[in-house]
């Protein structure tokens, strides 16, 4: 009974994200729509900000870029500020976006929701006032039109390949009596490669496990002849992912974003963000 309310309730608002598609785009509004209030990991402060401007994008409202103001897990040898610069310089999404003061927006009226459906809405309410409507993601949107990614990211993607087969593995924070959701065993991380093995039996790439932690069961691995890094930074990571031939996604949106700007084989490890055309589903 529960999983037919949620989906009725998944049903409804995806209706209401058609009707104020259309309902926009015959009155457009004057107001603009950020992505802002989030202080969690910078690759997750990334896929939020994605999302919020591919919601922008599709239902034409104009995106505001926040930059961004606090991010979890920065290392000891970074200043704060050094920290945020790198990840806010790391993709610069806020290229080519107007930010609070080229606006002025001390005349604007901020507004704060709290899904993507509330923020539309009230940009259509406020339409011909002069608004900022913050939100903290839009993945309730976006998810339901992930193939739509490939319109607004096409200026980030790498062309350059590196002759690899990158796993993500999200552990650190994540282990098997904390955030269990998120954690991906050993045996499982050895079956996915397996099942990229399978599927390109010819590949010789190096297989790179990438993690911020040894745990006993990661090194265990090595033993396959399969290399465990867990020295390299989280850009230098996201680098990896992003240019590897192959890459084998954790459920993490660190992954989610190395896999968006990849222009190799994905590998997609089913977790709450949904897949874009063309990536593989791991067993």
């Amino acid at each position: 009974m529960r999983k037919l309310v949620r989906r009725l309730r998944s049903n409804v608002r995806g209706a209401l994200f058609s009707i104020f598609k259309i309902w926009l785009r015959v009155r457009p509004t004057t107001g603009y729509l950020s992505c802002a209030g989030r202080s969690d990991g910078g690759g997750a402060q990334l896929h939020a900000t994605l999302s919020t401007q591919l919601l922008c994008n599709d239902f034409k409202i104009q995106y505001l870029h926040t930059p961004f103001s606090s991010i979890e897990h920065k290392p000891a040898n970074w200043s704060e500020k050094e920290w945020l610069e790198k990840w806010e310089n790391y993709l610069d999404l806020g290229d080519g976006f107007p930010t609070r003061s080229q606006i002025d927006y001390k005349n604007f009226e901020i507004v704060s929701a709290k899904s993507p459906l509330e923020a539309v809405a009230r940009l259509l309410k406020n339409r011909s006032r002069k608004v900022i409507v913050e939100v903290r993601e839009c993945h309730d949107y976006a998810d339901r039109h992930a193939k739509n990614y490939q319109s607004i990211i096409s200026k980030y993607q790498t062309d350059q390949k590196s002759p690899i087969i990158a796993v993500h593995v999200r552990r650190g924070d994540v282990t098997s009596s904390h955030q269990t959701f998120r954690f991906t065993s050993a045996e499982n991380i050895k079956s996915h490669i397996g099942q990229v093995i399978n599927d390109f039996p010819n590949n010789e790439n190096e297989v790179v496990l990438y993690s911020a932690s040894s745990d006993s069961d990661l090194t265990e691995l090595s033993k396959f002849d399969w290399k465990l890094d867990t020295s390299s930074n989280v850009f230098e990571v996201l680098n990896a992912l992003r240019s590897a031939e192959i890459q084998v996604m954790s459920k993490s949106s660190l992954s989610y974003i190395g896999a968006l700007f990849s222009s190799g084989v994905v590998y997609y490890q089913r977790f709450w963000h949904s897949p874009l055309p063309g990536w593989k589903l791991l067993k």
